[in-house]
């Protein structure tokens, strides 16, 4: 099955839209704020387009919401009409460190260890060569 049609998605996607409405935007504001058009929106909201997480994250702060909270509370109602999908609460917790730590991580090349271009001489000489 598509994940655009699995029932979590489309609640996720119910929850915002109804946020949406309850902060009575029209979706050309919401839209605006992330850069995109009405229509766009539209198609996310009748599911002609899926939304990846990062985007996700992007709609759930235009419409005030934490990303990480619409899933366990989507994550929880899906566990209780279907006991079988418990343990995919995981990915509330990636999106609530995402969506919260996202620009405090330090760039990748600053936590990968870079070879001492000297350790070759250094080896070279310590062992007498």
């Amino acid at each position: 099955m598509k994940t655009i049609h699995d029932p979590r998605y489309v609640r996720l996607i119910e929850h915002l839209k109804a946020r949406r409405l309850a902060l009575r935007l029209d979706q050309a504001a919401v839209a605006g704020k992330l850069g995109h058009t009405n229509r766009w929106l539209s198609k996310v909201e009748t599911m002609e387009v899926r939304l990846d997480v990062m985007t996700f994250i992007r709609v759930c702060g235009a419409l005030g919401v934490r990303a990480s909270r619409l899933v366990q509370k989507v994550e929880k109602e899906s566990e209780e009409s279907d006991p079988s999908s418990y343990g995919s609460h995981r990915l509330a917790g990636l999106l609530h460190y995402g969506s919260n730590q996202l620009n405090s991580l330090q760039p990748i090349h600053k936590l990968v260890p870079r070879p001492n271009p000297w350790a070759r001489h250094t080896k070279d000489w310590a062992l007498g060569h």
